[in-house]
């Protein structure tokens, strides 16, 4: 009978650990209500909407243009992503992950932009 006491008590510890574990310090990612939310306008004296030709900047010598279309390049596509995501979220609130993923991608480039723009207003980076 001890011996089922104990290897009761060494169970109940186990099992009691692993939902300590699975519960309490593993870090949960609950998308909420107030999680879904719409476009964040960037603010930036960039036109985010400009077309851009790639074979005719291949022939620029100015590293700026260059760099301003692969930024405006790279701002559509997380806000596209971005925009299926969440229609798709909406739609089947199961897919969480690739929401949360799709809106991080999105929020940094919209603070990369928008700190790019505060330092060149500032002088600092040459855009």
């Amino acid at each position: 009978m001890a011996r089922f006491v104990w290897r009761s008590f060494i169970l109940m510890v186990i099992f009691t650990s692993g939902l300590l574990v699975g519960n309490i310090f593993t870090p949960k990612q609950i998308l909420q209500e107030k999680d879904i939310v719409g476009m964040v306008e960037v603010k930036t004296s960039l036109n985010l909407q400009t077309k851009d030709n790639f074979i005719t900047l291949a022939q620029s010598q100015d590293i700026t243009e260059i760099y301003t279309a692969f930024l405006r390049q790279s701002y559509k596509a997380a806000k596209l992503e971005y925009e299926a995501q969440l229609q798709n979220v909406t739609k089947n609130p199961q897919d969480q992950k690739d929401f949360i993923k799709a809106k991080k991608n999105y929020l940094a480039i919209v603070s990369y932009i928008e700190q790019i723009t505060l330092l060149y207003k500032k002088k600092i980076f040459p855009l």
